[in-house]
């Protein structure tokens, strides 16, 4: 079974510092702490986009930031549980911060060949929450959604920071479509499903 992680190869960053920031984004803020003296903060919310997607949205804030940070931000607890361990960069071309994901996803067998679980370091749903799908479901959440969708997928069953995964067969590739679907859903940084 695979071993899964997004975007980028983990650096060493102090413990104590849940977000991490490239010097492209120590930079920006510098700068635009320089054009206008105002600037404390970067300002970080979730969100939802013209398709009602939880999105990132992050700015620049006169608020005083939590200082605990490399670069003071302004956000709430439940946003800081979802951007734990990740990282913040800037993008010259997009003009804008980019956020990368801390997400590791790990495949365990289970008694039956057939059916796998996928342990990852992101809460899925709420403590005491699960969810359950079979082929041909619907749901509203997108997740799960395409992960049903998947043709050799025949059911999931969801709850707290795992998914166990039923399929038709199995293969190397079959695992990799199914990771890239969980990192994809997870990186747009939805809030736990609430049932």
């Amino acid at each position: 079974m695979g071993f899964w992680s997004s975007f980028f190869p983990k650096k060493k960053v102090p413990n104590n510092f849940p977000l991490r920031f490239t010097d492209r984004a120590k930079i920006r803020f510098a700068t635009e702490q320089k054009k206008n003296p105002k600037i404390q903060s970067l300002s970080i919310q979730i969100r939802d986009n013209r398709e009602n997607l939880p999105v990132l949205q992050i700015g620049f804030s006169e608020e005083p930031g939590n200082s605990e940070f490399r670069i003071p931000i302004v956000t709430g607890h439940r946003v800081l549980e979802r951007i734990e361990g990740g990282e913040l960069d800037y993008g010259e071309e997009e003009r804008q911060f980019l956020f990368f994901p801390d997400i590791v996803l790990d495949w365990e067998d289970t008694p039956r060949e057939n059916i796998f679980r996928i342990k990852t370091n992101k809460r899925l749903v709420k403590e005491g929450i699960s969810f359950t799908g079979l082929k041909g479901d619907t749901t509203k959440y997108a997740i799960f959604a395409k992960i049903l969708d998947h043709p050799k997928v025949l059911s999931i069953y969801v709850s707290d920071f795992y998914i166990q995964v039923e399929l038709e067969s199995f293969s190397q590739s079959i695992e990799e479509e199914i990771s890239d679907l969980i990192l994809m859903g997870l990186s747009r940084l939805p809030l736990p499903w609430e049932g």
